[in-house]
């Protein structure tokens, strides 16, 4: 809080709150999440937007989604890494959800009107054509907003390393590229719906190549997500605010002007 009371005080419009699995704060501390107090206090400062990354699926409840939509300052976004859907799969990664959960908690995210970041892991020791099929399916009926893709790569002395069924290299690249060129169309499809509309940006600096400035929303994270790039007849600062109006898009990039 210390911390984040001099950012704002030094005029910062966004703060990242960063952690392996930011649903667990305060666990250590008081022996139960306090992800939510502690974002009531920082939304009492003067940033704009609070973003939340990253967040476990299984600890992510009604009531933390609920304030996510709810709280005027947090970004209307989740970065929840999924890692796969099939439920076999989910069970050899050790992790503790399944393909029901997982849907279940894509549907109340999205239906919260908040936008969802996720990753995929790609070619998991025992990963049958069955269950990257169901995977495939899934990017593509979810409509996850974006989604990075990564082949699973060997680690040795790690609980995976020691499993059976590892893919050779060049199914796992072939599989993941079927999943990233899914998500692309998605991305594109997204972008396409955002043609025409005014959108409030934050300036993060100028693209050179490009001979005009980049910035994002309140629903791409920074260097992850996609970008927004923009003209303007009018002084561009980074660190502050402009309304956009996306004009076209040029991949999963929206390009517009400042209005």
């Amino acid at each position: 809080l210390k911390e984040a009371a001099k950012l704002s005080d030094d005029g910062v419009k966004e703060l990242i709150l960063v952690a392996q699995d930011v649903t667990r704060y305060g666990v250590d501390i008081e022996g139960k999440p306090q992800l939510i107090p502690l974002v009531r206090d920082l939304a009492a400062m003067d940033f704009e937007w609070i973003r939340l990354l990253y967040l476990e699926p299984e600890m992510v409840d009604d009531e933390l989604i609920a304030f996510v939509a709810e709280e005027a300052k947090v970004c209307k976004y989740m970065d929840v890494p999924l890692q796969h859907v099939d439920s076999g799969v989910l069970k050899r990664m050790n992790r503790h959800t399944d393909e029901r959960s997982t849907r279940e908690l894509v549907r109340k995210i999205k239906s919260a009107g908040i936008t969802m970041r996720t990753s995929f892991i790609s070619g998991f020791p025992g990963e049958s054509e069955e269950a990257h099929a169901r995977l495939a399916d899934f990017i593509r009926e979810a409509e996850i907003d974006f989604a990075g893709v990564f082949a699973y790569s060997r680690e040795e002395g790690t609980p995976a390393d020691r499993l059976r069924g590892h893919l050779p290299e060049e199914v796992k690249r072939a599989r993941a590229d079927e999943l990233r060129a899914i998500e692309s169309a998605v991305i594109e499809k997204n972008c396409d719906a955002r043609i025409g509309r005014e959108l409030k940006v934050l300036a993060d600096g100028i693209d050179y190549d490009r001979q005009c400035f980049v910035g994002h929303t309140a629903r791409q994270t920074p260097d992850v997500d996609n970008a927004v790039y923009f003209t303007s007849h009018d002084e561009v600062r980074s660190g502050e605010f402009y309304n956009v109006l996306v004009t076209a898009r040029d991949g999963i990039d929206l390009i517009g002007r400042c209005v």
